[in-house]
């Protein structure tokens, strides 16, 4: 039987007529799309691809045909599948889920999601492992990741995505900075301060929303890169790099540090992504599982709605203490 993935993969590229592209559209590397087409080519016998076209890659007879009645059959074979996984209730063997997700959401987040997921069926095995935003993209479009619990991950056609949980980011300094000792910390007052943050390309939308939140405050932010690529006790804000925009510490910032929220609001939101096409076996009851903790815990609330107002706004102002979406 044909690959699904490889054969989603096809159309995508036959239809861009570039690899570049499909590679862009799907979040999947150029190599790692390019050879899964190869093996395409392979397990069919014939090429599909007559690359260095006069538009880009032309498609050969034989691709023109798959790519004609792939579409039609990658739906019957999702039907399929589908059909087989209703039928097969609990008879089923135990199936593996794999899921990826950041080490922010390793504190409680995913935590909660996979022991909720163990008690509704125990059948599923759930084997979670820490993941980059871009490792982890990579792993779900080559199959090697069945899911994944990412913040703020990019836009892409070749994942559902499940809204887990909305978190008010704040600030993270150490005990002795000056901004400490304010209930909240307004972003402009963080203009001269060195904010750490992961490089871009670990984590697009993080990083976006923090750079467009400090310039819509009027400044542009003075960014240093962590230390190491994991560091949860923050020894860089620790040895005095300046402070770093996260979501409140769950088991608290420890000795030394101080987190504050910050205004206006930032909010980033965690998301369950999972592919639309060759989904494993168990990952629908992931998907349901993650959105019933997720009401259960109150994770979908917009936390704008109770976050302070800036220093500046004045404590005897009407509302005072509350910030509206």
């Amino acid at each position: 039987m044909l690959d699904l993935r490889r054969l989603s993969y096809f159309v995508a590229v036959a239809t861009e007529r570039s690899f570049t592209r499909a590679g862009e559209r799907l979040l999947v590397a150029q190599p790692a799309l390019s050879r899964q087409v190869r093996l395409l080519e392979d397990e069919l016998g014939t090429p599909l691809l007559v690359r260095g076209g006069p538009d880009g890659l032309e498609t050969t007879a034989a691709g023109a045909l798959l790519l004609a009645r792939a579409p039609a059959l990658i739906a019957d074979l999702e039907a399929l599948r589908e059909d087989v996984e209703r039928l097969g209730g609990d008879d089923r063997e135990s199936r593996t889920v794999r899921l990826g997700y950041a080490a922010s959401a390793g504190y409680e987040t995913a935590v909660r999601v996979v022991a909720a997921m163990r008690e509704r069926d125990g059948a599923i095995d759930v084997r979670a492992r820490v993941v980059c935003v871009a490792d982890a993209l990579e792993a779900l479009g080559a199959g090697t990741l069945d899911a994944a619990l990412l913040r703020e991950p990019p836009a892409s056609s070749a994942f559902e995505r499940r809204l887990v949980r909305r978190e008010l980011q704040g600030v993270l300094l150490r005990d002795d900075h000056p901004l400490a000792a304010q209930e909240v910390v307004s972003l402009s007052a963080l203009r001269d301060v060195p904010i750490v943050v992961h490089p871009r390309d670990a984590n697009p939308g993080r990083w976006d929303a923090i750079v467009d939140a400090c310039r819509a405050a009027g400044f542009e932010p003075r960014l240093e890169p962590p230390l190491v690529a994991f560091d949860p006790a923050h020894q860089a804000i620790r040895d005095g790099a300046g402070a770093t925009i996260v979501s409140r510490p769950a088991g608290g910032t420890g000795d030394g540090l101080t987190w504050r929220p910050v205004a206006p609001a930032l909010v980033l939101d965690v998301v369950l992504l999972t592919p639309r096409v060759a989904a494993a076996p168990g990952v629908a009851t992931l998907a349901a599982v993650a959105g019933e903790v997720a009401e259960a815990e109150g994770w979908l609330r917009d936390p704008r709605r109770l976050a302070p107002l800036p220093p500046e706004a004045g404590r005897d102002a009407p509302g005072a203490g509350r910030l509206t979406a």
